[in-house]
């Protein structure tokens, strides 16, 4: 039998409330330091897109590498989010159908722009920070509705490295993750339309959410057809209809093939590895990338203990897909974080059920109910 969330909220509501206050102030100490809310767009000398902001922003917008990251994509993407411009958009995305598929983030930063340019750079970071907010509250509820009320759990969103990277480069991590808490507790309150709508978010935001809504419905014990059914078609319907659009607009019939996984596991990393560690920073690196990997073993372990947990379920297929990422993902550490991300918040919160009180527990929902290994 499926039961109702249950608690209040009101711990996930303080955590949320402290959450979206504390970036808030982060976002004024980094502009105000770094040269404004430019310094989020994280460009670089090569970006694509450096003409144009320097264009509409001034010649003093930050630089701060030689190689930007996703984040001068995404306002890209948020300056034209039905994507009308067409090719001169095209040729500001160094893999036009691949970034353009990401397109909740842009398309929820876009109404900002009717303040002008410099507002849409702070609406890319007020953006996140909300969307921070509202993934610390639904993880806080999450956990309420798995036996655990501790104070500390809703932080597993606010805290994890995959959000810290989402709010400093103008990502759209952050909201996919989101997208995927709300589902996992939609499902708990028997909500099959938010559960739905989740979905749609989760996968409009980062397709590889797909992943584990799919493994999760397929998967998770005490789940009806419906709420299977709604975990991953319309997400994937969404998905596939966006990529169509795409596909229809002028310039952005390219740059859509994957080129992050590999066939053969563990062989992106031997051709990274094979190039030496000269200095502290390769070592640096290679710590992090064994760190990520040692974590991905272990939500393996949980999953093969408690193969029908919704949460782990939902986290399995980001530890699986880490033996055979490639080069292009390997070589920047924020990227495997990136791939990993989600598993750290769900399995945060599955390891909080596990130790709940059995009189917590007592008539909660059993969908995703943890079992003792």
């Amino acid at each position: 039998m499926i039961g109702e969330a249950t608690g209040n909220g009101r711990g996930a509501t303080q955590a949320a409330v402290r959450a979206t206050v504390a970036f808030a102030l982060i976002t004024l100490i980094l502009a105000s330091s770094r040269g404004g809310p430019g310094y989020f767009l994280q460009l670089g000398e090569k970006s694509e897109a450096l003409p144009l902001v320097r264009e509409l922003l001034g010649p003093d917008i930050p630089v701060r590498a030689l190689i930007g990251h996703d984040g001068e994509r995404f306002w890209s993407l948020a300056r034209d989010p039905l994507l009308l411009e067409g090719q001169p958009l095209a040729d500001r995305l160094d893999r036009p159908a691949y970034r353009a598929q990401r397109i909740a983030y842009p398309l929820l930063a876009a109404p900002w722009r009717a303040g002008g340019e410099t507002t849409l750079l702070w609406g890319l970071v007020v953006t996140n920070v909300l969307v921070i907010g509202a993934g610390t509250y639904l993880t806080g509820r999450l956990a309420e509705a798995r036996g655990t009320r501790s104070r500390f759990v809703p932080y597993a969103f606010a805290a994890n490295p995959l959000v810290w990277l989402s709010f400093l480069f103008d990502l759209s991590d952050a909201l996919a993750l989101t997208g995927v808490v709300a589902a996992m507790w939609a499902i708990q309150r028997r909500r099959s339309d938010l559960v739905a709508a989740s979905s749609v978010v989760a996968c409009l935001a980062k397709e590889t959410s797909l992943l584990g809504l799919l493994v999760a419905a397929g998967l998770a014990r005490g789940l009806s057809w419906r709420q299977r059914v709604a975990l991953v078609v319309p997400g994937a319907l969404a998905a596939a209809g966006w990529r169509a659009y795409v596909l229809t607009r002028p310039g952005f019939d390219q740059g859509g093939s994957v080129r992050e996984f590999r066939l053969i596991p563990f062989s992106g990393y031997l051709d990274v590895w094979g190039h030496g560690f000269s200095d502290a920073s390769d070592w640096v690196y290679l710590a992090v990338t064994l760190s990520i990997l040692v974590f991905s073993a272990y939500v393996v372990v949980l999953w093969w203990h408690d193969r029908r947990d919704l949460l782990l379920g939902a986290s399995v297929p980001y530890a699986l897909v880490m033996p055979f990422l490639a080069p292009i993902v390997i070589d920047v550490p924020i990227n495997s974080v990136r791939v990993i991300g989600p598993a750290i918040t769900l399995v945060a919160v599955y390891l909080a059920s596990r130790r709940a009180s059995p009189s917590r527990r007592e008539g909660l929902a059993t969908v995703g109910e943890p079992q003792q290994p």
